[in-house]
């Protein structure tokens, strides 16, 4: 199962520079074969590609970009 988190601003810092929690993507996988986990595996708690009891493991995607600094623009 994949979950995507969009990008938020959830404030300013002391300079005047926005605190960003970036977007990121968590995937949560068979800890036996590192596998996606489905919906049904899920519910079912066994994993279809090796059989096992899926124990949950995740992977995380952190999307970054880089801001100009503040008071840096030149006209």
């Amino acid at each position: 199962m994949l979950t995507t988190v969009e990008p938020q601003i959830i404030g300013t810092n002391e300079d005047g520079s926005l605190k960003i929690i970036p977007r990121h993507e968590i995937e949560v996988l068979c800890a036996a074969c590192r596998d996606p986990v489905s919906e049904q595996e899920e519910q079912t708690g066994i994993c279809t590609s090796c059989g096992q009891p899926w124990q949950p493991a995740q992977s995380t995607a952190v999307h970054v970009t880089s801001t100009p600094m503040v008071g840096t623009a030149r006209v």
